[in-house]
């Protein structure tokens, strides 16, 4: 299984590196030129990325319809901030694969062992979409969380 990581390069220019889990780098990256823009967003690849910033116990991983209690960090791909529960001092709790949460936290946060944190990059499809959230977060904004897994419940 391969995943892509994301690095920018310049403000209109991205880069893309193929990584293997078993492997490492794959040994290649191309550019693309200029990336579309949408609403002066920058259209990502579709779906969730994840990199794992402290590995977690490797063998305790949520399971569908199970409650996990979480701390966040959300903010746009500018770096600007939108929410933290760190801040406030309280994790978030949502159950797993219910649709409480937008599809990006489910489906990310699914795949972390318990005690891991990890780094969530949600495209607009895997986040709040063509909507955003009004005062908040902008119409089709990719969203980048750091999310720590503390434990199921």
């Amino acid at each position: 299984m391969c995943n892509l990581n994301l690095e920018f390069k310049e403000s209109c220019f991205i880069r893309f590196r193929r990584y293997n889990a078993n492997h490492g780098p794959m040994g290649y990256s191309y550019e693309v030129a200029k990336l579309p823009q949408l609403n002066d967003s920058i259209i990502w690849p579709m779906g969730v990325e994840k990199e794992i910033i402290r590995p977690g116990d490797g063998a305790t991983y949520p399971k569908t319809g199970q409650t996990v209690v979480i701390h966040y960090t959300a903010s746009l791909v500018d770096g600007q901030k939108i929410d933290s529960s760190r801040d406030r001092g309280s994790p978030f709790k949502f159950c797993i694969g219910k649709g409480e949460v937008i599809k990006g936290w489910d489906e990310g946060v699914s795949k972390m062992s318990r005690g891991e944190r990890a780094r969530l990059v949600c495209s607009p499809d895997f986040a709040y979409g063509a909507r955003g959230y009004p005062g908040a977060i902008p119409k089709n904004a990719t969203l980048i969380f750091d999310i720590e897994l503390l434990k199921m419940e």
